[in-house]
């Protein structure tokens, strides 16, 4: 298994991650439940790791793409350029949960404020990296390229 493998085997972790952790978090904010809400924190965590892991491993598998034959380095530098942004903002979800997740426990006033900042900037995060998967997909499936060639049937 190589870095490139890696970077499609965990690239969406952090797409489903933070699209189920909205919604739970979103139920768990209505619901006022506070289990429901570190459900959806742990979904955040664990999207901001694959993230992490996805990030990390993107330039071995540009490595290995760019050797491939037709494949368009601008796509490619696309959705590089759109994960770099991405990771910022999963990363920061990640640490904002970890902190909501203490807050939680800890009973702290602030919790209920928390949720909210974190679901905003989660929305924010799943929008930038479900455009990043969009740029990625691009890279290798025809079929969002637009570079379909229909076989006569």
């Amino acid at each position: 298994m190589n870095q490139a493998y890696m970077h499609l085997l965990t690239n969406h972790i952090p797409v489903f991650g933070l699209l189920f952790g909205i919604i739970i978090l979103l139920w768990g904010i209505i619901s006022r439940s506070k289990q429901i809400k570190m459900a959806a924190y742990f979904l955040f965590i664990a999207a901001a790791v694959g993230g992490l892991i996805t990030f990390n491993t993107g330039e071995a598998a540009e490595d290995v793409a760019e050797k491939i034959d037709g494949i368009s380095k601008t796509v490619i530098h696309d959705h590089e350029e759109a994960g770099e942004t991405a990771i910022y903002l999963i990363a920061g979800v990640g640490i904002i949960a970890l902190y909501g997740f203490y807050a939680e426990v800890k009973n702290k006033k602030t919790a209920s404020a928390i949720s909210i900042g974190i679901l905003i900037v989660a929305i924010v995060a799943f929008i930038l990296t479900a455009r990043t998967s969009y740029l990625g997909g691009k890279i290798r499936h025809t079929e969002i390229s637009g570079n379909t060639v229909l076989q006569p049937g």
